[in-house]
């Protein structure tokens, strides 16, 4: 039985995204890069790099563009 091993990293404008099940930037178990608490600098060019022994594969980069996000108002 030959099991394939692999890494899957998230760039965003070519710098390694910090993936922490707590944090806002979550890898699912398809690999899909999910951003919860979206901000306008979450906005850039995402790229997923899989690698494993036979080499390292880079997606084209896709690009996000937040619109429309505002600070809240605090309650007085």
């Amino acid at each position: 039985m030959f099991i394939l091993v692999f890494k899957i990293t998230w760039l965003k404008d070519g710098q390694p995204v910090e993936i922490n099940r707590n944090g806002r930037f979550i890898l699912s178990n398809e690999n899909s890069l999910l951003i919860a608490q979206i901000k306008k600098t979450d906005a850039g060019n995402y790229t997923c790099v899989a690698s494993n022994i036979a080499g390292t594969y880079s997606s084209e980069p896709a690009e996000l563009i937040v619109y429309g996000i505002n600070k809240q108002k605090s309650s007085s």
